[in-house]
């Protein structure tokens, strides 16, 4: 099978994993030493992160900030403002 040259590689060193993240190598490093973090494969003696994964592991990590009080109408379902 021939591999199409215009083709990007899905596969990311440690230091594009993180720029990608924006996070330290060194945090990713830490990360696979503790075995958390996104799934990383090994070719080689390479270290390397498929884009998907980085990307599900992002996906996974998603957080939605609390919506904003309105302190008017808090008292009001409370009862404690007419």
């Amino acid at each position: 099978m021939t591999k199409n040259p215009d083709e990007k590689n899905p596969y990311l060193t440690v230091k594009q994993a993180a720029d990608r993240l924006i996070l330290k190598p060194s945090t990713l490093v830490n990360w696979r030493y503790h075995k958390t973090g996104p799934i990383y494969r090994t070719h080689g003696n390479r270290v390397v992160y498929h884009i998907d994964d980085l990307d599900e592991w992002s996906d996974s990590h998603k957080h939605q900030a609390d919506q904003p009080r309105d302190r008017k109408k808090q008292k009001q379902a409370k009862g404690e403002e007419q």
